[in-house]
């Protein structure tokens, strides 16, 4: 949640100035008011963007300024590196427990070498 908040604040602080300068007239100021207009807004529209309910080069496309779409990018980025990195933790952890021979088969394996061993 931390991590959600963080850029959260600091698109919301780039947005909410670009918004007062443009007066908020145009549709994009509109937009940028909607999705960025509040801490919660913000947090919203960083949750929705990385769960897919948007795609979040929309929301890129709204924010003015340099620093702010280098935070949501950076946001964007950590989240899915992090989100792959435990994915595919979960997905080599089962294969390699699946991939190593249960005791059964191992003490086959040896008896089988053994036996041709001593023939």
């Amino acid at each position: 949640m931390i991590l959600q908040s963080l850029p959260g604040i600091e698109t919301w602080s780039s947005s909410s100035i670009n918004v007062e300068s443009t007066g908020g007239e145009s549709t994009d100021g509109e937009m940028l008011l909607n999705n960025f207009g509040s801490i919660q807004k913000t947090m919203l529209t960083l949750y929705v963007s990385v769960m897919g309910g948007q795609d979040w080069k929309v929301y890129f496309d709204l924010l003015v300024g340099y620093k702010a779409r280098m935070v949501f990018a950076g946001y964007i980025f950590f989240f899915n590196i992090t989100v792959l990195n435990v994915l595919m933790g979960i997905y080599v952890d089962a294969a390699m427990k699946h991939a190593v021979p249960d005791r059964r088969e191992r003490a086959r394996e040896v008896l089988l070498q053994q036996i041709r061993d001593h023939a």
